[in-house]
């Protein structure tokens, strides 16, 4: 049987993650093709050429695969108008347009523009062209809400989407299981919280909050961050306080000092290039994950552990809404106790629709002839 090739989104980090432009919270996405397809192929790494043989990455995908699966993530940006962005378009079309074997999109989103209304004009026509591309290119196109299928049908004339949610969300199936078992009894561990604006005001309340009840720090992108918390290891008199947490310490009273942030840092501080032992921490140390990095709750879900979504954007709202996950607007939680943020964490909704977001993937994934996902519930 020949293997599944998968490109995209990586799957795990390098070693000089965060100091790249790159966030780990993506590779819980980039993982999902590799838990659900034995043997599957990583084509991003250069390893493949030393266990085939072929001149040419495109040369092995269309010679000695079956499938190409693509991870996304929201590719499609309104209101970007730059030459990176347009380039990027652009190329991944005429890299698409070489494939031969069945191209199998994982989870394409479209972001919504700041104002919140989508219009064509805020989309260069390289993203037209290339959703065009896409709809002609592929059977059917998994596409992460209602919103990104929208923007397809409207703006490209695209109709062969189908909503399926991220990707990431069905590549554990027992998570399901071993979450309702952890619900129904004890629970134990600590709160892990993560961030993504740490300057607008809601998330600021948020991030003073989670240093002064201990949670664990959750960190996914900020490589001055990641900085700080290596020099309070290394030389904590030296270690320079990233800028967010300077507002804290300023004024005759100020509501954080630095004795205590790098305290909390030399604790509490935690960055994954693995999705494995990030999954392993959340299973041993952590009864709920909170915040507004999707993914960063996703990989508490997928341990088998509550998380809670907070929605900050239309891409979250988009995805909760669509898997049925629960969430809470961030203005509403930077003005709610911890505790009642808790007794929010309530799962019944995905669980009733659990089996119908299952048998819908599932239908993406027959179309294209691919292993089932069995859900274990």
């Amino acid at each position: 049987m020949k293997p599944i090739a998968v490109g995209g989104i990586v799957q795990s980090l390098e070693d000089d993650f965060p100091f790249t432009d790159e966030n780990s919270g993506n590779m819980i996405h980039g993982r999902a093709p590799f838990e659900m397809f034995r043997g599957a192929a990583d084509v991003r790494r250069s390893g493949w050429r030393d266990h085939y043989n072929a001149a040419t990455v495109m040369d092995f995908i269309n010679e000695q695969t079956s499938h190409y699966v693509f991870s996304c993530a929201n590719f499609i940006q309104f209101e970007n108008h730059t030459e990176r962005k347009k380039a990027a378009y652009t190329s991944l079309m005429n890299s698409f347009d070489k494939v031969k074997v069945p191209l199998v999109i994982f989870g394409l989103g479209a972001q919504a523009p700041s104002s919140g209304e989508a219009k064509a004009e805020d989309l260069p026509a390289e993203a037209i062209e290339f959703m065009k591309f896409l709809g002609d290119k592929c059977e059917v196109i998994s596409v992460r809400g209602e919103f990104t299928a929208r923007v397809f049908r409207e703006f490209a004339g695209v109709e062969n989407t189908m909503v399926t949610g991220c990707p990431s969300f069905f590549q554990r199936p027992e998570a399901f299981r071993e979450l309702r078992e952890y619900l129904a009894g004890p629970r134990k561990g600590g709160i892990s919280f993560n961030a993504t604006h740490f300057r607008k005001p809601a998330e600021r309340s948020l991030i003073l909050r989670a240093v002064k009840e201990d949670s664990f720090w959750l960190e996914v992108h900020d490589k001055d961050m990641h900085q700080f918390a290596l020099d309070v290891l290394e030389d904590p008199e030296l270690a320079e306080v990233p800028l967010p947490f300077r507002r804290f310490m300023t004024g005759p009273r100020p509501e954080l000092t630095r004795s205590e942030l790098v305290d909390y840092f030399a604790r509490r501080y935690r960055l994954f290039r693995d999705v494995r032992p990030w999954y392993q921490f959340n299973r041993e140390q952590v009864r709920l994950s909170y915040g507004t990095r999707f993914h960063g709750n996703m990989a508490a879900l997928l341990a088998g552990r509550p998380g809670l979504w907070l929605t900050h954007d239309s891409r979250t709202a988009e995805l909760t809404r669509t898997l049925h996950l629960p969430n809470v607007d961030v203005s509403k939680a930077a003005n709610t106790p911890t505790e009642e943020l808790e007794e929010l964490t309530d799962y019944e909704d995905m669980f009733d629709n659990l089996r119908g977001l299952f048998d819908n993937f599932n239908s993406y994934l027959g179309i294209y002839g691919l292993p089932q996902r069995k859900l274990e519930f």
